[in-house]
């Protein structure tokens, strides 16, 4: 497809938005996101807008927070280029990928799950194109231990037992996991999977992730109505006063 029209992958806004637009036919969107907090993230920090950190919730409605915001609507209103899954009757953004609904699509390491079910697919993996600096997501799970565990001590062990590189190599490689959490796990997968064209481009943008469990649920859910009223009733309202009327419904 890119071949086909010429053009290279994007590596910044402008390209993006070039691009999208240029690969936007009647059957298909250029780029495909979930207009979600937990996906967007990344493109805001990119801006410098970024407002969370492991001390909490930071500065809402920031200059670079609304680029951000701004260029969502860009794609999806201004050049009607991006998709949404819902927009195109798909579960979630592997699927509208998968299906050809989309040139292009932002979202993670999971996605690579689908690729292999449909016929056809000739794809590659670039980071996120960016604004200002490089960015990412980082989707974190953890262990745990009940306080009414019976066998703390055992508890503790099987976790260690499972948490440690070559279970977390296992546990990918047999679909139950995703990326190993460490940088060891991730050397030790990318040796045992060497013919994986998309692990060496996993594991450079991980120096520059926000952890996804830095956000505040309350957060979460106003954002992303934020989003649906910025995106779908885009005549209601601007990136800078959805950021102001966020700020003044969180404090």
């Amino acid at each position: 497809m890119f071949a086909e029209k010429g053009i290279a992958p994007p590596t910044n806004w402008e390209e993006l938005r070039a691009v999208a637009k240029a690969l936007t036919t009647d059957e298909r969107f250029g780029f495909g996101i979930t207009p979600q907090v937990n996906y967007y993230l990344p493109f805001v920090a990119s801006a410098g807008g970024n407002f969370v950190s492991e001390n909490g919730i930071g500065q809402l409605d920031t200059e670079g927070h609304a680029k951000a915001l701004q260029l969502l609507v860009d794609l999806f209103v201004n050049d009607k280029s991006a998709s949404s899954p819902q927009m195109v009757g798909a579960g979630w953004d592997g699927e509208m990928f998968a299906k050809k609904q989309v040139a292009m699509v932002y979202g993670g390491s999971w996605i690579t799950g689908v690729l292999g079910s449909e016929e056809g697919l000739d794809v590659g993996i670039v980071p996120m194109p960016a604004l200002n600096s490089e960015a990412s997501m980082l989707f974190t799970a953890g262990w745990v231990i009940s306080s009414k565990s019976e066998h703390p001590e055992a508890a503790m062990d099987f976790i260690q037992f499972l948490s440690s590189d070559d279970e977390l190599v296992t546990g990918n490689q047999v679909g139950l996991i995703g990326l190993p959490p460490t940088m060891s796990g991730m050397q030790k997968l990318m040796e045992a999977k060497q013919d994986d064209p998309f692990l060496s481009t996993y594991a450079s943008i991980v120096k520059n992730g926000i952890p996804f469990g830095w956000l505040d649920p309350k957060l979460v859910d106003q954002y992303n109505k934020m989003l649906e009223v910025l995106l779908y009733k885009p005549d209601t309202t601007t990136p800078e006063k959805s950021l102001q009327d966020l700020q003044k419904e969180l404090q």
